[in-house]
Formats: C-alpha cells, structure tokens, sequence
C-alpha cells in the first residue's frame, strides 16, 4: 500500500498558466504542518511527468500531483494508471478539462489541501496503442489538427492555434470512410469525426458524450456519419446546440472494446495529444485510476461512486 503521508508535486513549466508560487508554498506548509511530506519535482522535458509519476507509484508514493493542464494530466495518468498511487491536480493549462469536469479548485493552497480533506475516487480508463486516456479519444479534423499544434503555441496563445489550423484544414477535409466495431456490432459508414469519451466535456466547451460516466466499465461512442464540409458544419452546430446526439446523421452507442479502422491511416488523439494512427483498438480499463476530488462533490459523472 502507497505511504499515506506522502506527496510528489511534478510541476510542468511549460503549462500555460503556472500555479502562484506563494499559494503554492502555502499549500505545501499546510500538508506539511499536517504530517505529510512533500517533494516538488519541476520537469525539464516533454515525457518526464510520465516517468516520475511511474517511479513515484513504484517507490510507494500516496499521491502524485501533477501542475499543468490536460497534456500534463495525460503523462501522470499514463505513469499511474493500474497502480495505487493517487492522482491530484493543479490546474494550469489552457482548457483543463479534468479540472472542470471534477471542480478542482485553481488555486493552488485549496487544491493541495484536497490530498487530506478531499475524497478518492476509483475510476476508469481508456487504453489503447500501449497508451492510456482519462478524458477522451478522437478522430477527426481535431485529431489532424492536434498533431499539428505545438506546445509552445499552446503556452503562448491558447485556443487560437487549434483555430487557425482548424481553418486552414477545413476547406480540404471531406470525412473519412471508416470500419467502426464496438462490441461486436459492426459501422460502416462515411464520418466527419468520431469521438469516444469517458468523461463527457470536449474542449471544456461543449458535451459530446452527455451520458458518459467515469466509472461505469464503459466509454461512450458518438460517430458523426456524413463526408464534406457542410456535414462536419452541420454536426458541429447541433453539437453546440446540445441536439446532436438525437440527429438520424449521429450514432451514439455505450460499449467496452471498439475498434476503429479507416481506408488510409489517420491520425488518433487522447486527451489531446496525437498518440497513434488508425488502425486502432480503444479498451475500457475498468476502476483503473484514483482521483481526488473535492470531498462530498456530487456529479453524474461518477454515477454515486463511494469514495475509497
């Protein structure tokens, strides 16, 4: 069993919005004073969270805290996942999507006092490709995109690269002719993206899985059918209007393994980072990760799950 009084900080300084450093110390002396100690890692280079997040849980850490935004939460899940170590967060990316989902609190002293006065949460995975996903698996115009945005650019500006690239990708994209099986049931057909989800929030904007739960041994599949750009249009308003989900273009399906071929290999996004192309078969790994989130949150998200 992991040390309960023991933390590790693993701080990405690339992340677009780095936590205050007073708040921060502040929030370390509280753990401290608590009877926990504490060890601050700042990495140095892109892979490293992962790397200290695995040997953490090997050497018995409590909990690994990872500060950084949904590119750095993707490297500790992929350190944690399967272990017993825990899994916290510090916002301080450009969407944080976890930190949304779960209502992590962004400043830093509330958000480290959570490792003692919140609750743990056990809940799934995504696996595949030898990589694991917390939030979310897509294929699509944002895939193509994300492998063309780097970190630098996300550091400095945010959501405008995904935009600008999104432009400029838009006129020459006309879908994708893809071989979808979940479970055993087989999908061929045209689509304009694909979208398979654990949590529900994309982009922390929008809800294209809205049923999704984390902790249910299932993801959630949305296949946007149709090729051109007046479908992908089409199905990004209804999405936006919450209304996509009853459109006769749109297949929303609950299942445990799919797999997702396409006639030429395309590029495949987790939580936001290009991971793989297709094709590729996406598993749920059930109860597979702890979290901490704030004590008493209640959320359809974890469908009444009792802490641990």
């Amino acid at each position: 069993m992991p040390d309960a009084r023991r933390a590790l900080i693993a701080i990405n300084p690339e992340a677009r919005r780095p936590p205050n450093s007073r708040a921060l110390r502040a929030g370390i002396d509280w753990l401290e004073q608590h009877g926990w100690k504490v060890e601050s890692r700042v990495t140095e280079r892109r892979g490293e969270i992962e790397e200290v997040s695995a040997r953490a849980a090997v050497e018995g850490v409590d909990c690994v805290v990872a500060c950084g935004g949904d590119g750095t939460l993707h490297e500790a899940v992929n350190g944690l996942a399967g272990t017993l170590t825990a899994l916290a967060l510090l916002p301080g990316g450009t969407a944080n999507v976890w930190a949304r989902e779960a209502r992590l609190p962004r400043d830093p002293e509330r958000a480290l006092r959570l490792l003692a006065e919140g609750d743990r949460l056990c809940i799934d995975t995504g696996s595949g490709a030898g990589r694991s996903f917390l939030l979310m698996a897509s294929i699509g115009l944002d895939s193509l995109v994300a492998g063309r945005v780097g970190s630098r650019l996300k550091r400095r500006f945010g959501f405008l690269p995904y935009l600008g690239h999104a432009a400029v990708a838009l006129p020459g994209f006309s879908g994708l002719n893809a071989k979808i099986t979940l479970d055993g049931e087989t999908i061929e057909t045209p689509l304009v993206g694909l979208l398979v989800g654990n949590t529900r929030s994309y982009g922390g904007l929008i809800e294209i899985t809205p049923d999704a739960r984390a902790d249910d041994g299932l993801l959630d599949v949305c296949i946007y059918k149709g090729s051109g750009r007046i479908s992908f249009l089409r199905s990004l308003v209804n999405t936006l209007l919450r209304r996509h989900v009853r459109q006769d273009a749109v297949v929303y399906r609950q299942a445990q393994t799919i797999t997702i071929q396409t006639e030429a290999p395309w590029p495949v996004q987790f939580d936001g980072e290009v991971v793989t192309e297709t094709p590729v078969t996406i598993r749920c790994v059930p109860r597979s990760l702890t979290v901490v989130v704030p004590h008493g949150l209640r959320s359809p998200l974890w469908g009444g799950a009792e802490p641990v």
